[in-house]
This record gives C-alpha cells, structure tokens and sequence, in this order.
C-alpha cells in the first residue's frame, strides 16, 4: 500500500512539473492583438498605414511615415518593436528619425496589434513579417536604402533575417538575447521563480512549440553576418538579457559598432526613461558613421 502512495505521488508530481513547463511556454508566448492608434502628435507627418503579406501568408499591420523632406539618402527605418508589444511602443524613435529627415515603418509584429499570427515566437517566425516590410520599402520610389532598429524580440527578428539582408545603411539592436535557452531560463527564472533543474519540461514543449528549432533560435550564431555600422543597447541591471550575453553578441559583431550599456536599468524601454541621453548616443552613433549632419 505505502509503495503504490508513494508510486502515485511521484506520478503526481512529474505530471505537475510537466503540467507547469506547459503552462510556463503557453504563457510566454500568448498574443497580444489589440487595436492600435498612433497619438495625435504623430499626424503632422504623412501616415500611411498599411497591411503587409508576408510569405507564409499572415497579414501584417503596419505604418509608413515620411517626414516633411525626406532625407537626400532617401532612407527609411524599418522599426520592431519587443515581445508582445505594438507600434505604439515605436513612435518615440519614429520622431527621432522623422526629425532627422528618415522616413520609417513601424510594423506590428505578428499575433501582436492588429497583426494575425499563432503567437509571438521570439523573432523566429517573425523574419517573415520583417521581409514583408523590407519588400515593400524596396518597392518605393523615392526610398535608396534601409536602415532597421529593432527591441528585444524585434532585435533577434534582425539577426535571424540576416541571410537574406543585403546593403542594409546601419542596424540599432536593443536588448537583444543571445540564446533562446537563455531567453527562456531567465524570463521563466524571473517570473515564477523555478530553480534550474525543473527548467526541463519548458525545453520540452517549447521545442515542440517552435517546431524543434528552440535549440537553434541562437541570434549569436547569425550577428558576424553583419556587414554594417551597428549600436547594441541593453540595460546593464537587466534580467531578461543578462550584460555578458549583450557583450557577448557585441564580441561577434565585425562592422563598425558601439556599446552603450544604460546603467541602472533592467529591460525598460530606455528612450522613455532616459531620453536625453539616448538621443545623444543615438545622434553620435550616426554622425561618426556619416548617417546624418552633425550630431554631439
């Protein structure tokens, strides 16, 4: 009798544990669709808001902004916003760039605003999305090259898309991570608080999740592919993407680059805590690389 209670507990708890890297994944990955207004302030410039196919054909939203004069590189920035966010969360580095005579386009990636998809995959998925958007700047008269500036996921959604990048002007990655394993260790860790070694069934079903590439979902593995000047941010109190694995990606990048750890913040939207300075850090970036006039 005490062994088969005791063989029913063990089987009890294995299905919990398993139960619970289930549940831990499907969480992490849950949609975010919402309705998406870009603020007043944003209609001084001229809006056209658009909805993208891409090749696996979802249907992605997005917003084609152009400044009063475009700049003579005729340039765009294509604009990723992080994990589950929308391009409300763009519009502030949109009106940096529209200042400096860049158009933009802030989409919403999939199963995120009013995009469609699954869900969010953590920028795997979502180099679809992004081509869609590179595609259709391509298609534009007036625009000469594309610069892209992407968040977290948006980031990794870069490093990912980058076989199938070419003559890209420059490239701002934000709290990139380095690993998938990583990504989902420390926002498991942080968020229910699971010691390592009850982290197996979240690489369980998340393999199953993303069709067994979890363990190739390494934006690392792509960042010597870039052929561009480059500005890696990340938070040097972050959590979600540790300081070593930003220095680690920025170590493997060999174009031009620059650094700027923000000291004192975790995985914050920096433009909107410290404004000031990151326009300062973003201005210098692009003038040492010739991007725009002047700049301190």
């Amino acid at each position: 009798m005490r062994i088969h209670l005791v063989a029913g507990l063990i089987i009890l708890l294995i299905f919990i544990w398993f139960g619970a890297g289930y549940w831990s994944v499907e969480f992490v990955t849950r949609p975010n669709m919402t309705a998406v207004s870009l603020p007043e302030e944003m209609n001084v410039y001229h809006i056209e808001n658009l909805v993208l196919t891409t090749a696996d054909s979802f249907k992605i939203a997005g917003s084609f902004i152009r400044p009063d004069r475009l700049d003579s590189s005729g340039n765009v920035v294509i604009l990723l916003a992080p994990l589950r966010g929308n391009r409300t969360n763009l519009v502030q580095r949109a009106q940096f760039y529209l200042k400096h005579g860049y158009a933009t386009l802030l989409i919403d990636l999939r199963s995120t605003g009013e995009s469609e998809g699954a869900f969010p995959s953590f920028g795997w998925h979502e180099v679809n999305d992004l081509m869609a958007a590179v595609n259709f700047a391509r298609q534009q008269p007036d625009i000469k090259s594309i610069s892209l500036h992407g968040i977290s996921a948006g980031a990794a959604t870069i490093c990912y898309a980058l076989p199938q990048l070419d003559t890209i002007r420059f490239i701002v990655l934000e709290s990139c991570y380095d690993r998938m394993v990583n990504a989902y260790h420390n926002r498991i860790e942080m968020r229910f608080k699971l010691p390592e070694i009850l982290f197996y069934p979240v690489e369980f079903f998340a393999q199953r999740k993303f069709d067994y590439n979890f363990y190739r979902m390494n934006p690392i593995e792509y960042v010597d592919q870039i052929k561009c000047p480059t500005f890696v941010i990340a938070g040097a109190a972050e959590k979600r993407v540790q300081p070593e694995e930003t220095l680690a990606i920025y170590q493997q990048i060999k174009s031009s680059k620059r650094l700027w750890l923000v000291d004192g913040l975790e995985h914050v939207d920096f433009f909107y805590v410290k404004p000031s300075e990151y326009e300062r850090k973003l201005v210098k970036f692009l003038s040492e690389n010739k991007l725009i006039q002047g700049g301190s």
